[in-house]
């Protein structure tokens, strides 16, 4: 069987590290133990070739640039797919993103007959369904898919509500399990006399990740409670050294410490070594970070944005009202109470079980196969 997926974001071809689309790569190379599996990126606006081809970051990757010529873009889609045949003909296409990298496979598994799966990924808030434009478009693309799924059991119940006729599963994003990447070895993050805590967040967006929030509650925080806490942020992006700013301004930065972006291996050795993980986030369509933080055992203080809440329990959270300074300071201050008395080892098992990469890799797997035959 080979599977191709089509993904609406991914690192650039000039790009020296993977650092967009990671779980779609991850999910194509822990796949090759059941199936054949490539990436096509299709919205490369760095190149202006027709059609580039190559193994990257460990997969079979097809790049090209759609967005040269949008009026013809459903043409040139099918014409680049047929060369894509020549070196990859798959059984199946898996779609990630239903407005971009869905639509244009449906257009070619219904003109080459191919099955298709959307996984959606993009929240709700970014999809501007409001206007009849985006919301026909999704429609299309929901009513003709073979199979939609979700990954949050929020943005399923979404969905489901705006799009009654089609049917959405839930499969989380898959994890690699972070505990294989620390060691007892690895250099110390923990600052002393402190109570620790971390955020993971990409400054791609100035408002998104809650940190016009997040930065004044932390300084609330540590005026009123004898526990200081210190904030680890791991992220980079155009708005990190705006963010770097404003702690500087409203005199937190001895507080906080900003990594910027870190390779996954650091971000698991600095996760580990918290007392509690933290999201501020205003929507989010589910939390790969907090997926990442749950399966290294962690507590979690996470807002209701969405994906990010529906992904938590009683028993490994404290959720809060998003978009509220004084509701990241009441949970912050609760979890500097009582993230001793949570179960870690609970924590991380109830994670395996829903989050780590091979169980996902098992639900596509059952799925892809069923839709085959």
């Amino acid at each position: 069987m080979k599977v191709l997926h089509i993904v609406t974001w991914y690192s650039l071809r000039k790009d020296k590290t993977l650092n967009s689309g990671v779980f779609h790569n991850e999910l194509a190379k822990a796949q090759s133990c059941k199936c054949d599996t490539a990436i096509w990126f299709p919205y490369d606006d760095s190149i202006k070739d027709d059609l580039l081809v190559g193994e990257e970051w460990g997969v079979l990757t097809f790049r090209s640039n759609l967005s040269l010529n949008k009026p013809l873009q459903p043409f040139i889609c099918k014409k680049q797919f047929q060369s894509i045949i020549q070196r990859f003909k798959p059984d199946l296409i898996h779609a990630h993103v239903g407005r971009r990298a869905g639509f244009i496979s449906i257009i070619i598994g219904k003109s080459f007959g191919i099955p298709v799966v959307i996984t959606e990924h993009e929240p709700i808030e970014l999809m501007n369904l409001n206007k009849w434009k985006n919301r026909f478009r999704q429609n299309y693309v929901y009513k003709h898919s073979d199979i939609n799924v979700c990954v949050s059991d929020y943005l399923n119940h979404e969905l489901s509500v705006i799009y009654p006729k089609y049917h959405f599963t839930t499969i989380f994003n898959g994890v690699f399990d972070p505990l294989s990447y620390v060691s007892t070895s690895d250099p110390n993050y923990y600052i002393d006399n402190c109570i620790n805590a971390v955020i993971v967040a990409g400054f791609y967006d100035k408002e998104i990740k809650g940190f016009q929030y997040l930065l004044p509650a932390l300084k609330a925080v540590n005026n009123t409670n004898s526990n200081k806490v210190f904030l680890h942020v791991c992220g980079g992006g155009d708005y990190l050294d705006y963010y770097k700013t404003l702690a500087q301004r409203i005199e937190i930065d001895k507080f906080c410490r900003f990594y910027g972006h870190c390779e996954k291996k650091k971000v698991f050795q600095i996760v580990n070594q918290m007392d509690f993980g933290i999201s501020a986030s205003l929507f989010e369509s589910a939390g790969v970070s907090i997926e990442e933080m749950l399966l290294l055992g962690k507590p979690v203080v996470v807002t209701k944005s969405g994906g990010v809440n529906s992904l938590v329990s009683a028993d490994n959270s404290i959720v809060v009202d998003k978009g509220s300074e004084k509701q990241l300071i009441n949970g912050i201050i609760n979890m500097t109470k009582t993230y001793r008395n949570y179960n870690n080892e609970t924590i991380r098992e109830k994670a395996l079980k829903k989050f780590e990469m091979n169980s996902i890799v098992d639900k596509y797997d059952d799925l892809y196969r069923k839709l085959i035959k």
